[in-house]
């Protein structure tokens, strides 16, 4: 994906982007500080930036550039809750946390936004609100879930009836939606970089390039060697690298995300009767099925379109891509079946086995931040906020996210079980819609 000659992969985001040049240094001497924070992506940047916020400097080592894998190739969601959506907190936790744990969130989208104009973040123009859409007749059971999700949690969601909901999309495969008006979508590359920027005027260093080969507890602190050849010793150390972590790190943390690889595409810009035929609005969009597409309009009228059956692999590679994305396009909206895929890309997010992000101190001075795959972006901030609050503050807020522990995801033979269960939610998701028609 990615050459000496171009250290960022072929995106969308990337001929839209003013992408530092050149790189930020490598670790080129012994370092000793307080924090430091491994992996320059979202969760790292977030954290940095939180902890300066708070009066205290981290340094920030990552292996390639800045915003180098997902967090600069995602899709840009911002949305409350969580990936395994609020009733399985519920269940699990109790109505008091379960409250509390989706007003982080919430409260977590209004720190976005004001960072996003405190720094003068150019990331815009922001998407506001999402729909949830059902890609089968549901009744009235889509409505009773917004009724019972707004007493249950606060929120304010809208229901969308069949006709609202085809004005908006139109597509005789959606039939009903929870409308998000909260939520927003961003461009995430820039995002990224420019949460990155923010972290260093409040104090932290980022280095690129710089691979951390191995870890050692020492004293009150931990060492940290480089593949520079350069020891960092830090009384702190915050993980931050998910889906992309290396050889270093305990064996404990590195299985306790699957890796899986996911492809989104933009099209060509839609002429007038493509958008007319399709969609009447530029809210961003994700269904209800077990495995979900999500899309929207993007300003200069192309469509963004990721996830689905087709656009995930576990093993790499997937062969004839732009043609089984183009068909599940055309499945939805008819009328662009045939329009051109002109971006398309891949990336490695970092999932859990219980599908909630992974936030703890695993050991004393050793902290976890990751688990962020399918969350959208406000985990990371969220997470990279109550790590800062308990570093700097001891703060105990994070400890909601006690019950979901690094369970390990089973290596290779865990992709093999991941695949089969896509495999059977795919079956299921045909069965649902098949009943719908």
């Amino acid at each position: 994906m990615n050459t000496p000659s171009s250290p960022y992969p072929h995106t969308y985001y990337q001929t839209l982007t003013a992408l530092p040049d050149p790189a930020r240094p490598a670790v080129a001497e012994h370092l000793d500080v307080d924090i430091c924070i491994i992996g320059g992506g979202l969760s790292g940047l977030c954290t940095a930036l939180s902890l300066g916020e708070r009066g205290l400097r981290s340094i920030v080592v990552e292996k390639n550039r800045v915003a180098w894998g997902a967090s600069g190739r995602n899709a840009g969601m911002v949305i409350s809750g969580f990936d395994r959506g609020m009733d399985h907190v519920l269940k699990k936790q109790g109505a008091t946390a379960a409250r509390q744990m989706f007003t982080l969130t919430t409260d977590t989208i209004a720190l976005i936004r004001n960072r996003i104009a405190r720094y003068g973040i150019d990331c815009g123009p922001l998407a506001n609100g999402t729909a949830i859409i059902s890609c089968y007749d549901t009744g009235a059971a889509t409505r009773e879930d917004t009724l019972y999700h707004n007493k249950m949690f606060g929120s304010e969601w809208e229901y969308w009836g069949r006709d609202k909901t085809r004005e908006c999309f139109k597509s005789g495969q959606l039939y009903n939606a929870i409308f998000m008006p909260e939520s927003f979508h961003l461009q995430p590359l820039a995002y990224t970089h420019g949460i990155a920027r923010a972290a260093e005027q409040s104090g932290a260093t980022i280095y690129e390039n710089t691979e951390i080969i191995a870890s050692e507890k020492s004293g009150a602190g931990f060492i940290l060697t480089t593949d520079t050849g350069k020891i960092i010793r830090a009384g702190t150390v915050v993980c931050a690298g998910s889906g992309y972590l290396s050889g270093a790190l305990p064996l404990r943390i590195k299985t306790a995300v699957m890796p899986i690889e996911t492809y989104i595409g933009v099209t060509a810009p839609l002429t007038q009767a493509q958008r007319e035929a399709s969609f009447a609005c530029a809210y961003g969009a994700f269904d209800n099925r077990n495995v979900m597409n999500y899309f929207r309009l993007l300003p200069d009228n192309r469509l963004i379109w990721g996830g689905g059956h087709e656009s995930v692999s576990f093993f790499g590679g997937k062969p004839n891509l732009e043609d089984a994305m183009r068909t599940d396009l055309g499945f939805f909206f008819p009328a662009l079946r045939d329009v051109p895929i002109e971006y398309l890309w891949s990336g490695v997010q970092g999932y859990s086995r219980h599908r909630m992000p992974q936030i703890r101190e695993s050991r004393p001075g050793f902290w976890v931040n990751m688990g962020h795959g399918g969350q959208g972006l406000t985990t990371t901030a969220l997470c990279g906020d109550l790590i800062a609050r308990a570093i700097a503050e001891q703060d105990l807020t994070y400890q909601f996210f006690r019950p979901y522990g690094l369970g390990f995801t089973g290596g290779a033979y865990g992709k093999v079980f991941a695949a089969a269960l896509a495999w059977g939610m795919k079956w299921q998701d045909s069965r649902h819609m098949a009943k719908s028609r």
